[in-house]
């Protein structure tokens, strides 16, 4: 079997990867991957922030291309990187098991529980005051005192899973996408330069983010949403919580595990083996799901 990478959309700084910077690519193209050592067979994920890709193999090795202006791909120049380059001067010997972009920000976490952050950290999104660190294209551990096991980044903001299932979080918190209900000397937190514990959650399973939200699943399937909720992306009516800086439990929502979580800029959708109760998201049952409670199911609420 052949395998080939494709991309399009927009590339006015490279990150599809294809050797040039244009407005936009309508038609997916192969992806030109000769002038490095990615093997489309063996990628194992991909995902993107406002102008730059990271690419994960099966192997533990990150590529990277696209606007650099912040240091997010890695590379020390701040002109765009318009093909896919490994990165192996700061990775190198290390087995990277998962990846994520923010804005203009990159992680990587490695097999050992260790967390690599680059990119920009203007609003202190890599767990660092700003004051001591605008950018970097050099990706640092992260102190945090515990092994991580899962990472999501938002526009301006990062959640960590840790190993004991607790999570972490760190930047802007505008929105309450922080989940950090408590307050300083001007009111309500709205910024955390270093990784701070939730500590209304526990048991937690998974994190992802949002442009402006942040999605838990525990353990016991229940979800937990904080954030920006201006166009229902929490799953709460819009007019009674437009956003919330505590975790508030989705009563009618609940899963059971294993569940594949995604946040988009604005919307979340859920992958689950068997669901079983609901009222108010919107269900998107498959064939197979409709021949089959035991089938797999997904959900969404958005904005539409």
């Amino acid at each position: 079997m052949s395998y080939s990478l494709m991309s399009w959309g927009a590339n006015s700084h490279g990150q599809l990867g294809q050797g040039i910077e244009s407005e936009e690519c309508v038609l997916p193209c192969e992806v030109d991957l000769s002038k490095c050592s990615l093997e489309p067979k063996k990628i194992k994920k991909i995902v993107g922030g406002a102008g730059h890709t990271l690419i994960l193999d099966d192997t533990g090795r990150v590529y990277s291309c696209g606007w650099n202006n912040k240091g997010q791909v890695g590379f020390p120049t701040k002109d765009s990187i318009l093909s896919f380059r490994e990165l192996n001067e700061k990775l190198k010997n290390k087995v990277i098991v998962d990846i994520a972009c923010g804005w203009d920000c990159s992680a990587a976490l490695t097999i050992e529980g260790t967390l690599l952050l680059w990119g920009s950290n203007r609003f202190g999104q890599l767990g660092k005051h700003p004051n001591s660190l605008q950018w970097t294209h050099e990706p640092f551990e992260v102190v945090t005192g515990r092994k991580i096991k899962g990472i999501s980044m938002g526009l301006r903001h990062t959640a960590l899973l840790t190993e004991d299932c607790k999570i972490l979080v760190a930047g802007t918190g505008s929105k309450g996408q922080l989940g950090l209900s408590f307050s300083n000397s001007k009111g309500s937190l709205n910024a955390a330069y270093s990784f701070t514990e939730v500590l209304t959650l526990s048991d937690i399973e998974s994190v992802s983010c949002g442009q402006y939200h942040t999605i838990a699943v525990a353990k016991d399937g229940n979800i937990y949403a904080f954030g920006d909720n201006k166009y229902g992306q929490l799953g709460l009516n819009t007019d009674a919580c437009p956003k919330t800086f505590i975790p508030i439990k989705l009563s009618d929502v609940q899963f059971k595990l294993p569940i594949n979580m995604y946040s988009g800029w604005s919307h979340v959708i859920v992958l689950n083996v068997r669901y079983y109760k609901t009222r108010k998201v919107i269900n998107l049952e498959s064939y197979a799901d409709r021949k089959s409670s035991e089938s797999a199911s997904s959900f969404c609420w958005l904005r539409t």
